[in-house]
């Protein structure tokens, strides 16, 4: 999408929450929102990191092309001085714009709560972007956090004007949660595609893609080896290629090896760069994600604009695209029953069932030019 240029006399302070850095993968989604709307609006925006060492604190400049300076600070894991720079990062911040007129917050919880003392200052309009998958009860992240948090976060977060979230399934949540008047749905920023000629699915193989952070936690890889473990003992040419890298590789690769799988039938291929991620979603039959919850799940919309049929655990964000003409999606966390699941997939797959799956989107809703006019509207500009 070409730069627009039409609101670049409205300034943004954009606080991420999280954002990709050389010591941490996490925030690709962020970025991803911040590179787009630095495409209409002037954007200055800062991310507070941590590191392990204990007294140092310092701060680093990453030019980002599309869309200018991020101001990172890395701030030392020491009581009170986390929450501290909390409060005066933001402050110190807003000095450095003229006539603030929106106060963006890229993930909420608990930032929130510190954006106290920028209500002394002149900002027009105070708005919060969220992703966060601790808001879910199978996360059930948010509630365990003590009740004191929980209450000044609600009171926080009722002050900014509108909320957005990243899917229907979220804001559902999110109205359960915090009850705020005004949450809007403006959806990931998706690569959509070319739509691809899916391939003749081979009568004694089936070539599964996964894609995810190695959480097992949240993307529930365990089950899903288990599941492969299952299917071999029909299709034993079953393939999974799990892109990824995260703190459980270890455990998982154990686990795959465990059950004779480790490089016979499933294979870690390790983290890919979003930039070039796209380029993995040929050459197999189907995409698999069994997670416990996810917010939206870029990997799923992407493999579908690919042509690939998803095969999926009832999770939340996906659910508002997969749908019985593009997928199936799986109420159970029983691996047998599972296992039985994906064998009917693929011989549904192999019937030529889903042969035109990319079809079954709706790439209007998720074009970067309406995504813009969804945060234009979220900053109170009538289009």
């Amino acid at each position: 999408m070409p730069k627009t240029n039409q609101h670049t006399d409205i300034q943004i302070l954009a606080w991420a929450g999280w954002y990709p850095t050389a010591y941490c993968e996490q925030g690709i989604f962020i970025k991803k929102h911040l590179e787009l709307l630095g495409q209409d609006f002037n954007i200055r925006t800062f991310h507070i990191a941590h590191k392990n060492h204990p007294f140092r604190w310092f701060k680093k400049e990453q030019l980002e092309e599309s869309f200018g300076v991020v101001t990172i600070y890395y701030i030392p894991k020491v009581f009170g001085v986390k929450h501290l720079s909390y409060f005066i990062i933001p402050l110190l911040e807003a000095q450095k714009c003229k006539n603030i007129s929106v106060f963006h917050l890229h993930s909420s919880f608990p930032y929130a709560v510190f954006t106290y003392f920028l209500r002394f200052i002149s900002i027009d309009r105070f708005v919060a972007t969220e992703h966060w998958g601790g808001f879910t009860d199978a996360s059930g992240l948010y509630e365990r956090q003590s009740s004191m948090m929980k209450r000044l976060y609600r009171k926080a977060i009722k002050t900014f004007d509108t909320v957005t979230v990243v899917s229907s399934f979220l804001k559902q949540v999110m109205q359960t949660k915090i009850g705020h008047p005004n949450i809007q749905v403006v959806p990931n920023v998706v690569n959509i595609t070319p739509q691809q000629t899916p391939e003749k699915v081979s009568i004694n193989r089936f070539r599964l893609l996964s894609i995810g952070n190695l959480d097992d936690k949240v993307k529930n890889y365990s089950l899903l080896l288990d599941v492969i473990h299952q299917v071999k003992a029909v299709v034993p040419d079953v393939s999974l290629d799990i892109y990824g890298s995260g703190k459980d590789e270890k455990f998982l690769r154990d686990r795959a090896e465990a059950l004779g799988l480790l490089n016979t039938n499933v294979w870690f291929k390790g983290y890919v760069p979003n930039a070039v991620l796209t380029q993995q979603y040929t050459g197999y039959d189907a995409f698999i994600l069994l997670s416990n919850y996810e917010t939206f799940s870029i990997a799923t919309f992407e493999a579908l604009s690919y042509n690939l049929p998803v095969f999926i655990s009832a999770c939340g964000g996906p659910e508002s695209f997969v749908n019985a003409d593009n997928g199936i999606i799986v109420r159970t966390k029983n691996p047998n029953e599972i296992a039985d699941l994906l064998l009917v997939f693929r011989q549904q797959v192999q019937q030529g069932k889903y042969l035109n799956v990319a079809h079954t989107l709706d790439y209007e809703f998720y074009r970067k030019e309406t995504i813009l006019k969804l945060f234009q509207k979220a900053y109170g500009i009538k289009n």
